[in-house]
């Protein structure tokens, strides 16, 4: 029983590795190709390639995968059954040691049936943490249209470290395109340009990679409210060959042409016709939110899909100005929610930057709070960031558990308490593998208590430990 209990790291990782294993047949089944594939954050500490894909094992977080795409020209439906494959073979490896036709160590099949479990709602239930998004929140990306809305710069610093690690520059260098066009999104110029200097460093006068720095330096520009400039330099790459480049850069210049009093998005028949038909929506967003038209505002907000933070506030402020108090909540809340999402999802260098941009917010959570007659409404909303609220006292629950019973096992002498023990001796090793599951999946968040996963999880498994040892003592004595 010992031993077997010891085999349930490995377990978890033969678990983790089979999920992204998946993932990458997956690939393989609708025509893609993967670049590397494996387990753990840097530093890595293996690297095998095999059949042109690279597999590695990273020492940091190693019960957290990745599978690193070398083609982005899937469809989104392909996208989204690649995304499932790896919920999927987690799950029927969860129903494979539920089912299977042996007695023997039947608590180790079952913690790890419930770590599978686990780890299939963790992975569908769309949801993001520093190390990136989960299954459930790629498929929403890919079966929305509001991909860049759920881009988490975090994530990207580490992923920008990982590519780094595997040696795969090109793809290093292309996050960091992506973290500057993200980071001015946000509104965050001072970021922003960091990144654009770093990745001007690296690329020198390499041509390729032209038309993606003017990209971030006309999003920059468009941040900083220099509409002319930002216009000017985005035109200039609207023949680039990367169709995701001209879409940005056909986005900022209707932004600021908009911004700039152009009645009429501006008008781009080279375009796909979804995205003409966002760029009306927020055509029609700004617009009616600037002319107090309730119907346009909500028209364009139907054709975008998904708003950001700062257009939902744009809706709570028209809704708060027009009298419709209902309307301001709903929005006022989904702007809370996307803000606290926001810094939470940027690296820590950034976040100071961006709580300048929650005045705004603030003030429309004052108006609504006078409006309702909540005072308590502003702390509710504008509380701490809750970064691992259930992950932490979850796993440290389980350590105080096991404790006791260990305790329990000690100094048990009566029937009362062999009947307890009975009942503590399972409960105990599912908790602790329910918190070490937490910690160790989460381990690299920036969290209130800022604990590694690694700390709480060794805890775990040796107060774990100690437990199954004294309770094997026990039934010897």
């Amino acid at each position: 029983m010992f031993l077997s209990f010891l085999l349930l790291p490995l377990g978890a990782w033969l678990s983790t590795a089979l999920h992204e294993l998946a993932h990458l047949v997956a690939f393989r089944v609708v025509g893609g190709r993967v670049l590397a594939v494996g387990t753990g954050w840097p530093p890595i500490r293996a690297r095998w390639r095999v059949g042109g894909t690279l597999l590695f094992f990273g020492s940091t977080a190693p019960l957290t995968g990745m599978t690193i795409p070398g083609d982005h020209t899937l469809s989104r439906a392909q996208n989204a059954f690649v995304s499932a494959a790896g919920p999927t073979t987690t799950l029927a490896i969860a129903c494979l040691l539920l089912v299977w036709p042996t007695d023997a160590s039947p608590i180790v099949r079952y913690l790890l049936a419930a770590w599978n479990v686990l780890s299939f709602l963790e992975n569908v239930m769309p949801g993001h943490h520093e190390t990136g998004g989960n299954d459930g929140e790629h498929i929403a990306k890919h079966l929305s249209q509001a991909g860049w809305l759920q881009t988490s710069t975090a994530s990207d610093v580490a992923e920008v470290e990982l590519y780094e690690a595997l040696e795969l520059r090109e793809q290093a260098r292309a996050l960091q395109v992506r973290l500057g066009i993200t980071l001015a999104h946000q509104g965050l110029p001072l970021a922003a340009g960091g990144h654009l200097a770093a990745l001007e460093t690296d690329v020198g006068d390499d041509a390729a990679w032209a038309d993606r720095l003017a990209l971030v330096r006309g999003w920059i520009a468009y941040t900083e409210d220099r509409w002319a400039d930002a216009e000017t330099t985005l035109r200039a790459v609207l023949d680039a060959d990367a169709a995701w480049v001209r879409a940005s850069a056909r986005m900022g210049i209707a932004g600021a042409r908009l911004e700039v009093g152009d009645p009429d998005v501006p008008c781009f028949p080279d375009a796909p016709e979804e995205e003409r038909g966002r760029l009306t929506g927020i055509a029609d967003l700004f617009h009616g939110c600037r002319t107090d038209d309730v119907a346009r505002a909500r028209r364009g907000a139907a054709a975008i899909g998904a708003l950001s933070w700062s257009g939902e506030l744009a809706l709570a402020r028209l809704y708060l100005r027009t009298g419709d108090v209902a309307s301001a909540r709903t929005s006022v809340f989904a702007a809370a929610d996307g803000a606290r999402r926001m810094i939470m999802r940027l690296p820590v260098g950034s976040r100071a930057e961006a709580f300048g941009l929650l005045d705004p917010l603030h003030a429309a959570i004052e108006e609504l709070s006078h409006a309702v007659g909540d005072p308590r409404l502003p702390d509710r909303l504008l509380g701490p960031a809750r970064v691992d609220d259930v992950g932490i006292p979850l796993s440290l629950a389980a350590v105080a558990l096991c404790v006791v019973s260990v305790l329990a096992g000690a100094l048990r002498t009566s029937e009362d308490w062999r009947a307890w023990w009975a009942v503590e001796s399972t409960a105990a090793p599912v908790l602790g593998i329910l918190g070490c599951f937490v910690v160790m999946r989460y381990g690299l968040q920036d969290g209130p208590l800022a604990v590694r996963g690694y700390v709480v999880s060794v805890v775990t498994v040796a107060v774990l430990l100690a437990a199954w040892i004294l309770a094997g003592i026990d039934a010897r004595g």
